[in-house]
């Protein structure tokens, strides 16, 4: 064996190998984190410089606007717990591009959050103009009624720019008809169904098919209504 085999075997045998990619390492803060500090603690440790490259572009893209959002750390810190356990839940049942779909579906969660709350603003002042906020209604108290067309607009608009960027790395969460019922992706595609159904009822006041807590509080006040069907198109 000739010397410098020798040591390029030596070389090779030594190397470390890498790290597993470990997102969401969050220390314990005392005051609010800068948004770059944010992004550190999301994207953790491990993992190839690709693959941290790519998990801090999902994190500022799709994770740091809700995050930003947390007013107080303990907030803060319960939220980023909060999708710690939803990044292992998708890790568990497929962990290939784990840290995709769970940065895209809870992109996609969070516009559906924000819809439902216009839909019940829009539904409130459409049904019940001078009845108190039905619970869990109360936090569409403060939604201006004459804002919720141009804001569902706005949502609506970031639910095709997500899809024009991440369509096609993720193609199943932006279908346009739900899988069978006994599909795997179901779930996935379930959060994208209830944000395009939200802003339709925000836009147009249309409750004849809807689901959530809206269907819900719908259905306890007499409203007739069909619960979203996990198959039907919107």
């Amino acid at each position: 064996m000739s010397r410098w085999l020798f040591f390029i075997l030596l070389a090779a045998c030594s190397t470390k190998p890498m790290d597993p990619f470990s997102p969401f390492q969050i220390p314990t803060w005392t005051t609010l984190p800068t948004d770059d500090q944010i992004v550190r603690a999301v994207v953790g440790v491990g993992g190839s410089a690709a693959e941290r490259a790519d998990a801090e572009l999902l994190t500022r893209d799709l994770l740091l606007t809700s995050l930003r959002a947390r007013s107080d750390l303990g907030t803060l810190q319960r939220s980023l717990d909060k999708m710690r356990r939803g990044y292992e839940l998708e890790k568990e049942q497929q962990p290939h591009d784990a840290f995709l779909r769970f940065a895209i579906l809870e992109a996609v969660d969070h516009v559906r959050m924000q819809a439902s709350r216009l839909a019940a603003a829009r539904l409130k002042h459409d049904l019940w103009p001078s009845e108190p906020f039905p619970e869990p209604w109360d936090d569409s108290a403060a939604i201006d009624p004459a804002g919720v067309a141009s804001a569902a607009t706005a949502l609506a608009a970031r639910l095709k720019d997500l899809e024009a960027r991440y369509g096609q790395r993720l193609p199943r969460v932006f279908a346009e008809q739900a899988p069978p019922l006994d599909s795997a992706e179901l779930g996935e595609y379930r959060a994208l169904a209830l944000a395009r159904n939200h802003l339709h009822v925000a836009l147009t006041g249309d409750h004849a098919s809807t689901g959530g807590s809206i269907y819900n509080v719908l259905s306890a006040r007499g409203v007739e209504t069909r619960r979203l069907a996990a198959d039907h198109p919107y």
